[in-house]
């Protein structure tokens, strides 16, 4: 038998409403100077300044899909530029391609010659819960994971057809992602080296996404007791999350999924020889789905220049303590503290 994370239960109904919980606790602590810098975006919207193309990228189950494209106009394009494919959080319930959440994080690639590409996908779990009452919602979670992961497929395949019109390099696109949009991600990752029909439905064969930044995310497999099996070497993989997240599992967990966290991810990968980096808050919670995209910026620079496209192989654990808890329910915020770094 599998290790239960025992100290990273959490109960499956409390996935949708902890996001909510987590928005409502940023807005009311506006008065923060440091709040207002994490919400960067409220006031001030950063993304202005660059030129912007909406774009219809697939239609599913009667649903347009649209993709909002970011371009730093004082950029000089000398070559296909890499993409930041992004997918919100929002426990497949809420949330849109305009997060604010995402601004400085858009902003910030933008400016160093990254076409953005934020997607919309369709929130299965709204859906289902508003056709179904007293139903158990773990049961649609399987199929929100798989709708979410189709539309990125689908936004991938349009960007690798649409290459030139939008001079972007196919062979350079880095997913991101924040909660249910990280989980997507790494489904999409993982699915694409298993080389599973709806991937191959989607993907040319040789195409292998060049990273993958995780903000709270995780893999979630049918079964309680079933293994995770890479049949390939993913690409580079970047994970922030918090030890306390009490909505995406930390470590590994079989009640009723089998459930793989970061803590179990970045020891398989390193044990494959497969890049990663693990940023792991001690003191985090489900905040690490959005405190990374102003926060650690430079790291996620870094991440994608020598994992990615320098191709270093790098297995990085950086292990953070904090003298306030980097939690939606604390007061870190009023009174931050840089933290100390561990890396091993």
């Amino acid at each position: 038998m599998r290790k239960i994370a025992k100290n990273n239960r959490f109960c499956w109904n409390n996935f949708w409403r902890g996001y909510v919980y987590l928005l409502i606790a940023l807005f009311c602590a506006g008065a923060s100077s440091s709040v207002q810098a994490l919400t960067l975006g409220l006031k001030k919207n950063p993304l202005e300044r660059l030129d912007k193309q909406t774009l219809l990228y697939a239609v599913h189950s009667g649903t347009e899909l649209y993709m909002d494209c970011y371009r730093d106009p004082e950029v000089k394009i000398e070559k296909e530029s890499p993409v930041l494919l992004y997918s919100f959080g929002g426990g497949w319930e809420i949330g849109s391609r305009e997060d604010q959440m995402a601004r400085a994080f858009f902003d910030y690639f933008a400016s160093r010659g990254y076409l953005i590409c934020s997607i919309d996908y369709r929130l299965y779990m709204k859906e289902f819960k508003s056709q179904k009452q007293n139903t158990n919602w773990v049961e649609a979670i399987p199929t929100a994971i798989e709708k979410g992961t189709e539309d990125l497929y689908a936004a991938t395949a349009y960007l690798i057809e649409h290459e030139k019109e939008l001079r972007c390099d196919s062979d350079k696109i880095i997913l991101a992602g924040s909660s249910a949009g990280a989980i997507n991600s790494l489904h999409a990752v993982y699915w694409q080296c298993s080389r599973t029909d709806l991937a191959k439905q989607y993907l040319p064969l040789k195409f292998k996404y060049a990273g993958l930044i995780s903000m709270a995310g995780a893999l979630w497999l049918e079964g309680k007791e079933t293994a995770l099996d890479w049949k390939h070497k993913p690409c580079p993989i970047l994970f922030f999350h918090g030890e306390k997240d009490q909505l995406v599992p930390y470590d590994e967990q079989h009640e009723v999924w089998s459930v793989y966290g970061p803590k179990y991810l970045f020891k398989q990968l390193r044990e494959m020889e497969s890049p990663v980096w693990f940023y792991d808050f001690e003191e985090g919670d489900h905040l690490l789905a959005v405190y990374p995209m102003t926060a650690y910026l430079a790291e996620m620079e870094i991440f994608c220049r020598s994992l990615v496209m320098e191709k270093k192989k790098r297995y990085i654990h950086t292990r953070e303590k904090t003298a306030r808890p980097i939690q939606f329910k604390s007061s870190f915020f009023l009174d931050w503290n840089p933290p100390e770094k561990k890396i091993d």
